[in-house]
């Protein structure tokens, strides 16, 4: 099965359990990749975006994301919809296009609103539920 718009720019994730998922991702399609990391650097053209997840609040800070740029991104789990709300309205703010959304493991029953909200559609790979501590498959 081949998932995945790749004609784009680069390819990015939030850190930090998507690292290697972009770092192999790029390797594989051939294109670029960008963190939105938790530290500020203060480059020239950093954004700061606030994240809230069901887990913590943070800002994430983006690099090298230009008007024009073309991304998929990538990323291991979604949950609260948190993570991908701020960096849709990062890549937003700086005139991005978001071609492709590419998610390991679905951990919500909310896919469909985030996508309504979002205006954006999610790919994910597999529907997971956590019982009893343990991560178990939905049909």
């Amino acid at each position: 099965m081949r998932v995945g718009n790749w004609d784009c720019d680069k390819i990015a994730t939030a850190e930090s359990m998507g690292f290697p998922l972009a770092a192999a991702v790029s390797m594989r399609v051939g294109k670029p990749y960008v963190f939105l990391r938790k530290r500020q650097y203060g480059l020239p053209g950093e954004v700061s975006v606030a994240q809230v997840t069901g887990y913590a609040k943070a800002n994430l800070f983006m690099n090298n994301v230009r008007a024009g740029d073309r991304i998929v991104f990538v990323d291991d789990v979604i949950s609260t919809g948190g993570t991908l709300r701020a960096v849709v309205q990062a890549f937003r703010h700086v005139g991005a296009k978001l071609v492709d959304v590419i998610i390991v493991f679905e951990k919500t029953r909310e896919k469909e609103r985030f996508e309504r909200e979002l205006g954006i559609a999610i790919k994910t790979l597999l529907r997971v539920d956590v019982v009893n501590g343990k991560v178990v498959e939905r049909r």
